[in-house]
């Protein structure tokens, strides 16, 4: 029996729910289209893949029917991780999925503004809340495999996230507020929770010296876990020689000069990968040292943070 009093507070709007194989959806990939979107060009996420896998799309596709063609107005990465997953499944004998998609009508401009909207206003939880989702999904009995596929992360994510929650709470406060990123407090979880509060009031006094209003860094979480302590903790000293590691374009650069020479110097294509080892100064002194008959010099290697090159000068 209907409450009619409950039925008089419910509107209804005709909207059509159907289930659809995600491969005969269609992506606009026209960017003179209305509907042409850039996020349709972006890496496709592994993590998410496995997500959908395991749960499903659970949010429903927004679509608009052309003629017999379904084409996608919000949701094109669940239809993307969809199809992917659903390679994994046939390959794996099993049954390929279907997602629910809601048939939306209207002007193109109003269908314009669903596909910006949907996109440009959510908000992630916040690291500390995301933290502890994680640790009641395992109270639950859930693995910890279990956990990352349904937040859609890599497991070294969802560790991180666990990590956060053995942190003090001065920390776990800083993090909050957005003093610290939730890397820095991740090498500060190492720490006995009385030397976290002593490194927690140590970066806010090297953060007031400085005058600086960004968010704490690992590295800067590194060097003050190594002032309280004395010594480096191990995510301390792995962030501390991340922080000297060399970038992508410096060793592209070292490489190619290394290359370039006639004949290539395997000497100095030995010392580059002395480098990503973590030498530098083996490398700086062989770059220095190198020449040939023509004068071919590498001169200022490391400078300014980018390797910079003296090209070929003929001997007079």
């Amino acid at each position: 029996m209907s409450n009619d009093t409950t039925d008089k507070k419910i509107e209804t709007t005709r909207r059509d729910m159907l289930l659809i194989a995600p491969e005969d959806i269609t992506i606009i990939t026209d960017k003179s289209h209305f509907l042409y979107d850039e996020r349709v060009n972006l890496p496709l996420d592994k993590y998410m893949v496995a997500n959908v896998k395991q749960c499903g799309v659970k949010t429903p596709i927004a679509v608009k029917r052309v003629d017999n063609q379904y084409i996608v107005v919000a949701g094109r990465q669940r239809v993307r991780w969809a199809q992917a997953a659903n390679e994994e499944l046939v390959k794996e004998g099993q049954a390929a999925m279907k997602v629910p998609c809601i048939v939306e009508r209207g002007a193109d401009d109003d269908l314009f503004a669903h596909m910006i909207f949907e996109n440009e206003v959510r908000k992630d939880d916040p690291p500390m809340i995301k933290a502890q989702k994680a640790q009641a999904y395992l109270a639950r009995g859930h693995s910890e495999a279990e956990g990352a596929r349904v937040f859609g992360v890599s497991r070294g994510a969802f560790r991180n996230w666990l990590k956060l929650l053995d942190t003090s709470s001065d920390v776990q406060a800083a993090v909050a507020s957005g003093e610290i990123k939730p890397a820095a407090a991740i090498v500060l979880a190492e720490l006995p929770q009385e030397k976290q509060v002593e490194a927690i009031v140590e970066i806010k006094k090297t953060k007031s010296e400085k005058g600086d209003g960004k968010k704490s860094t690992a590295a800067d979480a590194a060097h003050a876990a190594e002032k309280v302590t004395g010594g480096k903790t191990r995510l301390a000293k792995q962030t501390s020689q991340a922080s000297k590691a060399p970038k992508r374009k410096q060793l592209r650069n070292a490489l190619a000069a290394a290359v370039d020479m006639k004949p290539p110097s395997a000497r100095l294509i030995g010392a580059v990968l002395a480098w990503v080892l973590g030498d530098s100064d083996a490398y700086k002194a062989e770059a220095e040292e190198i020449s040939d008959d023509r004068k071919q010099v590498l001169v200022d290697i490391i400078a300014a943070g980018k390797v910079k090159m003296i090209k070929t000068v003929k001997a007079e």
